[in-house]
């Protein structure tokens, strides 16, 4: 019965995301452009995985650790972080050689921590493009990645209940 109760809720969760990152990129046609992923920590691997992947297959991934990328670093932080240009594929995030390569392509990357309501950081939303335009600088984006972030947080607390709005952070200190 549990087994089924937690398949539903995860179900219901790719719905919540999926609808949370489309309306996301529909507040401004400018948006649209912009792929988001949705990453946690995995004390095991003590990486930042993508999870509730909506309409992307499972593929093996490799990760953020603490630091690396705008994601390891809004994760570390606490704080949103924005990398624009050259910034976004050199060393400026800790991006190794073989990352620096693979996101030449990008020229704005976001990252929005996700916090309980203890202000605990339980996730990562982040968002990316390639395109010659400044969207994810503008304040519109702003409001939206944070109400992205916030939407999410209930996703993960409320409804499948993966955190709560009670704990402190589990990764213990930081490097």
């Amino acid at each position: 019965m549990q087994e089924s109760l937690d398949a539903t809720r995860y179900f219901a969760a790719t719905l919540a995301v999926q609808a949370i990152f489309a309306d996301a990129q529909k507040a401004d046609p400018s948006f649209e452009v912009c792929q988001l992923r949705f990453f946690m920590w995995d004390n095991r691997q003590e990486r930042l995985f993508a999870v509730l992947r909506p309409n992307q297959p499972d593929v093996d991934q490799r990760g953020w650790r603490l630091r690396e990328g705008v994601t390891g670093m809004a994760y570390d932080t606490g704080e949103f972080q924005l990398a624009t240009g050259t910034a976004t594929h050199d060393g400026t995030y800790n991006l190794d050689e073989d990352r620096q390569r693979r996101y030449a392509q990008l020229t704005e990357v976001a990252a929005m921590p996700v916090m309980n309501a203890q202000d605990v950081v339980i996730g990562v939303l982040s968002a990316s493009h390639d395109t010659e335009s400044s969207i994810l600088t503008a304040d519109d984006w702003g409001r939206t990645h944070q109400a992205a972030a916030d939407a999410l947080a209930r996703v993960v607390v409320d409804l499948l209940g993966w955190h709560s709005d009670s704990e402190e952070s589990k990764i213990g200190p930081r490097p």
